[in-house]
């Protein structure tokens, strides 16, 4: 009997903290409100009148791929043979244009945006997110309901807010870049060292699929920004799941026809085929290895 009346008041202990973290989670999503922040960046975008001809990243040294947006199917060259010194260059080249731009002075007109890059890039880094194990676990949850709170100040939190929602035209480009500077496909080495190991960007990665922390820090952004930083969140956890280094043994294989269907059914992608044929490689590659 004791038994009995100990397991229920464990029972409801649990659903108590749950339903805490459920509290807390909408109270730091009004929070967040207040900041309206988005957890990206973009990369060498210029002001609105540039919208009508996005320059792709680099294709070779010195040389740009201008990809036309009226009447011509885009396509992202996702297999293009990226220079690691271009893609650390763009990089670079990204903040150094930042620096000029009217809303990042009227933050602060001294400024340097790379340097505040690498100060985030190493309080991320220092203490990453949990990506798993919510389930077993109500502390893990409560840690990454609050993670991105606690890694980062107010003051960076507006800075992100701001770059973008100024610099949110080459979003799609821009996060491609990105992803190929966090996952180079060489062995690219990290002269500034301020590079996220491929441990930690697969946490992160980890954290925003399939946390409800990070799950719905993404729900709360634009219905683009999420599917877009899903979409390489499933590549960045294949690739450690391909290498044997995904650790916690997240499963992305239920997520990549609900994002694959989400994306098919928005309109406003560049280089939707693009995202289409990868998810389905995915797909096709989860299928086989589950029923070899």
């Amino acid at each position: 009997m004791r038994k009995r009346e100990s397991g229920r008041i464990w029972y409801w202990l649990s659903l108590l903290v749950v339903a805490g973290a459920a509290i807390l989670t909408g109270y730091y999503m009004g929070l967040e409100k207040g900041f309206e922040l988005k957890e990206a960046f973009t990369i060498n975008s210029d002001s609105a009148t540039n919208k009508a001809s996005p320059t792709a990243p680099p294709a070779s040294p010195g040389q740009k791929v201008t990809i036309p947006i009226e009447g011509t199917k885009r396509r992202m060259p996702f297999e293009l043979d990226y220079d690691c010194v271009q893609v650390e260059r763009g990089v670079r080249e990204f903040f150094q244009e930042l620096d000029t731009k009217g809303y990042v002075q009227r933050l602060n007109p001294k400024m340097d945006t790379y340097e505040s890059f690498r100060v985030l890039m190493r309080k991320l880094s220092a203490n990453p997110p949990i990506p798993a194990g919510e389930g077993n676990d109500t502390s893990i949850m409560t840690r990454n309901i609050f993670h991105l709170f606690r890694a980062l100040d107010k003051n960076e939190l507006r800075m992100i807010r701001e770059i973008i929602r100024n610099e949110e035209d080459l979003l799609e480009i821009n996060l491609n870049l990105f992803f190929k500077w966090l996952m180079p496909d060489k062995a690219c080495s990290d002269t500034t060292g301020i590079r996220p190991s491929s441990d930690v960007v697969y946490h992160y990665a980890g954290f925003l699929l399939n946390s409800i922390g990070g799950r719905s820090y993404l729900f709360r952004r634009s219905i683009r920004f999420r599917l877009l930083v899903s979409y390489y969140s499933l590549l960045i956890i294949h690739e450690a799941d391909r290498k044997g280094k995904n650790s916690y043994g997240i499963d992305i294989f239920p997520y990549i026809h609900q994002i694959k269907q989400e994306m098919s059914l928005y309109p406003d992608f560049d280089f939707q085929e693009d995202y289409i044929q990868n998810l389905d490689k995915l797909m096709s590659y989860y299928v086989q290895k589950r029923h070899p």
